[in-house]
């Protein structure tokens, strides 16, 4: 299907997807230039893509004909794993900021 300018559909979503890429690199933080699938665009819209086939399409088509999982005693660990959690990032900036942040409306 040809556009005006003798360009491609195709062409236009290129262009798009290089502004996008322009943008998002304009003000990117320069000391992540070295890490893996920080690079580009490509590796976020592509996980973004799978996730939302797997979420839309394969997963309820899995899972048609099948029982619900039990994850009750699952996600009780889970919950639990998050309470410690919580309160051990609470109690480290509590003892670590004594001196410089007034800290009763943590206790």
């Amino acid at each position: 299907m040809e556009t005006r300018e003798g360009s491609s559909t195709s062409g236009g979503w290129f262009r798009l997807f290089t502004a996008l890429e322009e943008f998002a690199a304009k003000d990117a933080d320069r000391r992540t230039d070295g890490y893996l699938f920080l690079n580009s665009l490509n590796f976020q819209i592509g996980t973004s893509l799978v996730y939302l086939f797997i979420v839309l399409y394969a997963g309820p088509r899995f899972m048609a004909n099948r029982k619900p999982f039990k994850l009750e005693a699952t996600i009780r660990i889970y919950n639990v794993f998050q309470i410690l959690s919580c309160a051990n990032i609470i109690y480290q900036v509590s003892t670590e900021c004594k001196g410089y942040v007034h800290i009763k409306y943590l206790v």
